[in-house]
This record gives structure tokens, C-alpha cells and sequence, in this order.
């Protein structure tokens, strides 16, 4: 599988940002950019003339963004990337006759309308309930992420040499050759941080979002 745009050379890694000088953002970016579903949009979208299908695809990806556009992959810093990631709560207003057609990006979302001429922390605690029931009959255990940081340079790196066709044993001889062998499973390594740095790329992004 080879990328649209591929995004840094894998073999420099003074290519690849430090990620504690990165907000929770960059890095929830860095890893979407290299989506190839997520590149292949983003083309699509260019050559798009009818803003309802532009929607479409921003609700995909970027739910939170104004205005009907989805980011360049090439670019390292996108103007309102922060506003683009914010995948829950959302929040939607019904205004005047305008109606407002709300999908789901993830399993387990669930959109509840709030009464503003109801007491607040009434629906509050009545929300709070119902949410925890339906996360008991849906069989939902919350989720709970804890990446660190200092190891996402080498996801994206090797992302990047999965994209350009690099198999796991040249990754492991390139990536651990400092290592002995018998010291660790280096393919059985490289195979969970590759499973890992997919999970990042494709959905778990939007959980770094939030991270100052």
C-alpha cells in the first residue's frame, strides 16, 4: 500500500516532531493525516462542487470545523485543527425552521436533547443515568487511554515505512539492530507497535485530542 502523500522520510528522524512540544491536537493530527482513507477524502473532496457532499465528508473526519473544508495532509499545522478535532460532546441547535441531521461517527455515541426551559442539572442528572444504562445493555466499557508520548515518533515512523512497503523483518533489523538477539521478540514487538500505531491512524486519534 503505498500513500497519497507520504508524509516524512522514515529514515530521519530529526524529521519527526518531539511530542511533548506537540498539543494533544498535533499529535491526534499527525496520525490522521497519515490515513490513506483519510488522504483519498481529502482528494475527493477538492473536486467536489456540492456543499451537502462536502459535508459529508467533514462530518467524517472533522466534525467540529465551521467551514466546509478538510485539511491538506501536507500541511504540519492546519488553522483550527483543534476546533476540527472535537468529536464529543457536540452539540447541535435547531434554529428557526432549519432542521439538523445528526450520524454517529463511533460506536457507543449517543446524542440526547436537551429543554433549555428545564432546570439544567435535572436533565444533567437524568442524562447521567440513562447514559450509564445504556452503556450496561450496550455492554460498553469505558475507554480509557494512556499513549505515551516520547513513543509516537517511532509509530509514525513506522507508518511511514509500512507505506512505503517495508516488511516487518526489514523494520525490525532497521529499528532494533542496537539490539541482541534473544534480548526481546523484536517481530513480536514491531508486530504490537505497528497494531498500535494503526489503532492511532485509523480511531484512536480522537482520544489524544483533548490532551493539553
Amino acid at each position: 500500500m503505498k500513500y497519497l502523500y507520504p508524509i516524512k522520510g522514515f529514515t530521519k528522524p530529526k524529521q519527526y516532531p518531539d511530542p511533548d512540544k506537540r498539543s494533544g491536537a498535533l499529535l491526534a493530527w499527525e496520525f490522521l493525516r497519515r490515513n490513506p482513507k483519510y488522504q483519498e477524502d481529502f482528494d475527493k473532496f477538492k473536486k467536489l462542487k456540492s456543499p451537502s457532499a462536502k459535508r459529508n465528508f467533514q462530518e467524517k473526519w472533522l466534525p467540529g470545523i465551521p467551514t466546509l473544508t478538510l485539511f491538506d495532509p501536507k500541511d504540519n499545522q492546519p488553522r483550527g485543527l483543534k476546533l476540527a478535532l472535537t468529536h464529543a460532546p457536540r452539540f447541535n441547535v435547531i434554529k428557526g425552521k432549519e432542521t439538523v441531521n445528526i450520524e454517529s461517527l463511533y460506536k457507543g455515541g449517543v446524542f440526547v436533547t436537551f429543554n433549555l426551559n428545564v432546570p439544567i442539572k435535572r436533565q444533567l442528572d437524568k442524562t447521567r443515568k440513562f447514559l450509564e444504562r445504556e452503556r450496561k445493555e450496550q455492554k460498553i466499557k469505558p475507554i480509557e487511554k494512556n499513549y505515551q508520548r516520547k513513543i509516537f515518533p517511532l509509530y509514525c515512523r513506522i507508518l511511514d515505512a509500512k507505506a512505503d512497503n517495508k516488511s516487518i523483518e526489514f523494520l525490525a533489523k532497521f529499528f532494533y539492530s542496537h539490539r541482541k538477539r534473544g534480548d526481546i521478540d523484536i517481530s513480536g514487538t514491531l508486530k504490537d507497535q505497528l497494531k498500535a500505531a494503526l489503532r492511532l491512524r485509523d480511531s484512536d486519534y480522537i482520544f489524544l485530542a483533548d490532551a493539553p
